[in-house]
């Protein structure tokens, strides 16, 4: 079940052919009280921190099975980061969300990047573990992924960074996956990022939109 709030018509006139925002129950709470969520529909590109194009892969709906493809997913999902201030760490581990901090030494040191939340890094760990990289059908295309980044450095920074976290951070895939399975997501991830454009100009301030809602923490 959906319904469009207020705020939800302001922000679809004010988006009108680029995105619509709806609001839908999403759960049951124990006591019978409904649990509501934020559902954002994308036409043609999805542009949050960067820019993702997709009405090309819309047009590819056959071949990438009603999706927008994997090469696609993968950068939809990595393209998320924001930053914090850096007395908001002891927050962060209190949450135990400290495997999201992105390790980028030339940021400002008054400030810590964060990056995909859980949901997300298993979304890219489930992609990973179920395609290898390649050419061809149901494979993760890395010559794809890097001409796309090859325009944009500074998406290509943020998607690099998150996949490196990942790589990063095997204690807390182990939580969701079998050390096999891990091995499998790292080489594979570890493959991809070899293929990508190397990045030599260094940023100490936000890369990435910032003209967007920030996450808040908990």
């Amino acid at each position: 079940m959906s319904f469009l709030t207020k705020n939800d018509k302001r922000f679809n006139a004010w988006r009108h052919g680029e995105r619509y925002r709806l609001t839908t129950i999403n759960g049951i709470k124990k006591d019978g009280t409904p649990t509501i969520t934020v559902i954002d529909l994308f036409c043609d590109r999805i542009e949050l921190r960067h820019k993702v194009e997709v009405k090309e892969e819309f047009e590819l709906y056959k071949e990438n099975l009603y999706t927008i493809g994997l090469e696609r997913l993968i950068l939809s999902k990595a393209q998320f980061i924001f930053d914090l201030p850096k007395e908001k760490m002891k927050e962060i581990r209190k949450y135990g969300e400290e495997y999201r901090v992105l390790s980028y030494p030339p940021y400002a040191e008054d400030k810590i990047i964060i990056g995909m939340e859980e949901k997300d890094m298993k979304d890219v760990c489930s992609v990973f573990l179920d395609h290898e990289i390649g050419r061809g059908p149901e494979k993760i295309d890395a010559e794809k992924i890097r001409k796309i980044l090859k325009k944009d450095k500074k998406f290509a920074l943020t998607v690099m960074l998150n996949l490196r976290n990942i790589v990063e951070r095997q204690d807390t895939l182990k939580k969701w996956m079998s050390k096999n399975e891990v091995s499998t997501v790292t080489e594979r991830i570890e493959a991809l990022l070899k293929k990508l454009p190397t990045i030599d100009k260094k940023w100490n301030k936000p890369w990435w939109n910032t003209a967007v809602e920030t996450p808040v923490i908990e």
